[in-house]
This record gives structure tokens, sequence and C-alpha cells, in this order.
């Protein structure tokens, strides 16, 4: 199986270590709210489309039937945005969704405490990615249009920060902005549990079991701070 993997990032080796929660991290840019991170293969970032004229997305929400033992979310079309960006309502978790055919996928980073193994179980570098195992640590999960899998990186997966384009879907009300501890008190749109977005194939759900994203095949993971679980 080939893995997809990205590369260290200056500042991220420190957040891999114990007490990462209190270090203070990189000021974001006021302009975009989002951190670069280098890749080895093209990072899954790209620009989002200009608006429409009217400054409030005319959005539309739907309601999907999950299954029998949990209750239905509403839904939120976000595909008229190549890239977006959210965080879970307790701020341990961001994630970045894209239906662009050239990034196309759906990334959510792990919580602190999981990477630290503190509170459940992540693969070994050197299984997920051998070949930069001395550098990097296993850091997000990611689902993609054929399967789902760890990832090595070495930058946060999003930084969905109020002011970014890539939270253009929350202006209709969808979103809550929260204080996530996570990343020294950052300010974070988050999506609220019972809630979900679709990019293109992609639907990410938020409840109090964690973060789910699959594709359209059903293809996918959910992560909490207790570990992840992969929908095969």
């Amino acid at each position: 199986m080939r893995h997809r993997h990205r590369i260290v990032c200056g500042f991220a080796l420190l957040c891999l270590l114990p007490g990462c929660g209190t270090l203070p991290l990189p000021t974001p840019p006021a302009t975009s709210g989002e951190p670069t991170q280098q890749t080895s293969q093209a990072s899954p970032t790209s620009q989002s489309p200009t608006p429409a004229s009217d400054p409030t997305p005319r959005t539309e929400s739907t309601t999907i039937q999950p299954p029998s033992d949990e209750p239905k979310v509403e839904v939120l079309d976000a595909s008229r945005w190549s890239s977006i960006d959210f965080a879970s309502p307790s701020g341990r978790i961001v994630c970045t969704m894209s239906g662009d055919p050239e990034f196309e996928g759906a990334t959510c980073g792990l919580p602190t405490s999981l990477m630290m193994g503190e509170s459940g179980w992540v693969p070994a570098a050197e299984e997920i990615c051998p070949e930069d195992a001395e550098s990097i640590s296993v850091t997000q999960v990611w689902v993609g249009p054929e399967r789902a899998e760890w990832q090595c990186a070495g930058g946060i997966a999003a930084w969905p920060a109020p002011d970014s384009d890539r939270v253009e879907w929350a202006r209709s009300g969808f979103g809550t902005v929260i204080r996530s501890e996570e990343t020294g008190d950052q300010r974070f749109m988050s999506l609220p549990y019972g809630k979900a977005l679709k990019n293109g194939e992609y639907v990410c759900e938020s409840r109090e079991t964690g973060v789910t994203c699959k594709n359209g095949s059903g293809v996918g993971f959910r992560v909490n701070k207790a570990g992840v679980k992969f929908y095969r």
C-alpha cells in the first residue's frame, strides 16, 4: 500500500513533545489564518474560489440517516468551495476537506493525548512512513477516493481560524467559534455536534463520539481522543 505523508515543519517538531498544549504556536497570517507545511507530495491545499457577489452564501442543509444506533445529523453542502476547514467542538481535532481532484479527500489531525500515547494507540512511524521515520510521526488520518489510512506529517492538519476563507461555510450560522486548548487557546471555527459538512463526495460528521469522515462509497474513519476506527 502506498502511503501519503508530510515532511516536518520546523515548529511542528516541538508539538510532538510532552506539554505541547502549553507551548505557543506561530501566529497565523491575518489574511488566510492557515500555516504552511511542506510535504513530500503536493500539499492538499488549494485556493478557494472567489465567493459569489452576494457576501452571504446561499447554502442549504439536509438531513441524512445514520446507522440505527445514532441520531440523524444536519448536513450542509459546502461543495461550492474547493477546500474547507473545521474543528471539533472540543478543539482537539481539526480537519480539512477538498473535492478538488488534485487534492481530493478529507484529513483530520489526531488529538495530542492520542499522539502522545496517553489515551489510545497510534502506529509507529517506521510502519507507516519508514523512509522518513526519523524526522516525522504519525499525526493524521486521511480518506481518499479508494482508501482510508494513517498519515505521517509534521504540521497541523488544518487551521480553521474564523477569518480564514476556508471557513466560508460557517458564514450562514452553521458553525460556532470556540477556543482550542490544543493550540494555545487559538480561536477556531467548529462544526457543532449533530452537524455535518459535505464537500464533493466526502461527508464529515461531528458527534460527541468523535469526527467521522467518509467518501461516497462509505470508506473512511472516525477519530476521537480514544483512538481511530477505520471503515474499509
